[in-house]
């Protein structure tokens, strides 16, 4: 007896039956998966995050069947992304073997470490586009369109003066798909907004009130992109000066932050100016569920931003170490970097600041009360 099988079908499971319960042969619901594509995208979570744009171009109706390989950190946030077919966790042990059987009609590596790249070389697809790694070793272009994504990372005058184009154009670029100012698609699980609602009830807070979410996260490997602590404090107090009791400050951060935050928490209690402190060790659907309750986020260039980005809040984020035109605010913020002309150094993206003085203490929180003024109003 011969066994009839649609292993191209989007359903077919092969160690079990199918959602329909059927056989192949015969089956009403065989949908064939169409042009294969692999996206491997695996950190950090917020460029991770900044590269769900490129989901909607590439889903067209269900002409395609997406595979997107990421690491354990942002997996929580992708499993619920239904323009993804299959997400595949690099950490699993079944994932890589499983990966270099397979055969796709289109690549794409969007990270730049040997653990990608050397996957990227390894597994078959008649088209690949995205970051690569030679037989020595180094990172080459897949294609004639990385070239440019590829020349910025080896040529600082291209990548910190020359470029004008945020980084959702670069990655449509790589692609060579038209950009049409594509936004993040981040759907998340229902929990996510149910727990939301159970913080607002905890802490008192209602959708009447004015929600600024202040993020003093930076990361280790990026401390110049910390703004400093006594500005936290200065920009809330300003903010409880004009707005007053309709005014609910709620202050993020992540692990790193939590003697930080502690500090800012206590220096404004001494003031009597009320803060909610968030916490510094929620999970980080639960810290999407912290900004889910702002109505606007002041954040430098870190998760906290995209994550605020993609649930279309309002954000002022302040920018010196790093490139403030690869970041793509949708038309619901403002970025306030440091002046080129004082610092000709800036962008840097160095771990430690080199100069007598901080770019970043030039973006003082009067500018900050402005623009966050400018935003609300607009």
């Amino acid at each position: 007896m011969d066994l009839f099988l649609h292993l191209d079908c989007r359903y077919y499971k092969g160690d079990k039956p199918c959602i329909y319960q059927t056989l192949c042969q015969g089956c009403p619901h065989y949908d064939p998966m169409g042009k294969r594509i692999l996206i491997i995208k695996l950190a950090a979570t917020g460029d991770v995050i900044r590269t769900t744009p490129i989901l909607r171009a590439l889903k067209s109706g269900r002409s395609s069947h997406i595979t997107w390989v990421t690491d354990s950190a942002a997996y929580q946030l992708l499993r619920s992304n239904d323009k993804i077919d299959r997400l595949l966790d690099i950490d699993d042990r079944d994932c890589i073997p499983g990966l270099l059987c397979e055969k796709f009609d289109l690549l794409v590596c969007l990270d730049k470490e040997p653990r990608a790249t050397g996957l990227a070389e390894r597994i078959t697809a008649e088209q690949k586009a995205g970051f690569g790694l030679s037989s020595y070793g180094t990172l080459r272009p897949l294609s004639a369109s990385t070239e440019y994504s590829f020349q910025m990372g080896i040529d600082n005058d291209l990548k910190f003066k020359v470029n004008q184009k945020s980084y959702p154009e670069l990655l449509f670029d790589i692609l060579d798909i038209p950009y049409k100012n594509e936004e993040y698609y981040l759907p998340l699980p229902s929990s996510v907004k149910a727990k939301s609602h159970e913080l607002m009830d905890q802490w008192g807070l209602d959708d009447k009130q004015f929600i600024i979410g202040l993020n003093t996260g930076s990361g280790k490997r990026f401390a110049t992109k910390r703004w400093p602590l006594d500005y936290y404090v200065t920009l809330a107090t300003l903010l409880s000066r004009q707005y007053g009791d309709s005014l609910r400050l709620l202050l993020l951060g992540g692990p790193e932050e939590e003697s930080i935050n502690n500090q800012i928490t206590s220096q404004l209690a001494e003031m009597n100016i009320a803060v909610i402190n968030t916490g510094c060790q929620n999970s980080l659907l639960d810290f999407c569920s912290i900004i889910e309750i702002c109505q606007m986020l002041v954040s430098s260039d870190t998760l906290a931003m995209h994550l605020a980005i993609a649930l279309k809040k309002k954000i002022i984020v302040l920018i010196g170490s790093t490139c403030h035109q690869e970041l793509e605010l949708y038309g619901r913020g403002i970025k306030l970097t440091v002046s080129p002309e004082e610092f000709p150094c800036a962008p840097c993206y160095r771990g430690q600041c080199l100069q007598e003085t901080f770019c970043m203490t030039t973006l003082t929180p009067a500018s900050v009360l402005e623009q966050i003024n400018f935003v609300m109003n607009s």
